[in-house]
Order: C-alpha cells, then structure tokens, then sequence
C-alpha cells in the first residue's frame, strides 16, 4: 500500500516544523502511512472492508474541512479573490 501513495502523498510538507499543530498533523499522516502500508483491500472480509470505508470516510471529513479552511486562510492572505 505505501508503494501505491507514494507518488502523491510521501512528499513532507514541512521538513522542520515548530508548529506542534503542523508536527501533530504529520505524526498523523505517517501513523495513517504505517497502518495502511500493510492492508490488502482486496483481502479484507466484507463487515471488515465497511469498516475500514467508514474509518477512512471520517479521517477524510476531517481531512477536507481542515483543507478548506486552510486554502480559504490562504486565498484571503493572497488577496486573490
């Protein structure tokens, strides 16, 4: 599985962050990086696949609010739109 998110989500944001919200977040990734590196999908029994869908529906939810608002922080600093 890491093999499979490498391209895209291996890139370290921050290679020296002092933030601990900053530090916090890329200890999540790479726990989430590390709990996935080993599934098999296709592996997985049927009550075990939903399960894994709804753990990783959440995360994303927060994943995708925590985008928003930091690109709408970011657009607002840039005077963009």
């Amino acid at each position: 599985m890491k093999e499979a998110l490498a391209p895209m989500f291996m890139e370290n944001p921050s290679e020296s962050s002092s933030s601990a919200a900053i530090v916090a977040v890329e200890q999540a990734r790479n726990s989430l990086l590390a709990a996935l590196g080993g599934v098999s999908f296709g592996l997985l029994g049927d009550e075990e696949s939903l399960s894994m869908l709804l753990a990783l529906e959440s995360v994303g939810r927060v994943v995708d609010g925590a985008r928003v608002l930091s690109t709408s922080d970011v657009l607002r600093r840039s005077g963009c739109c």
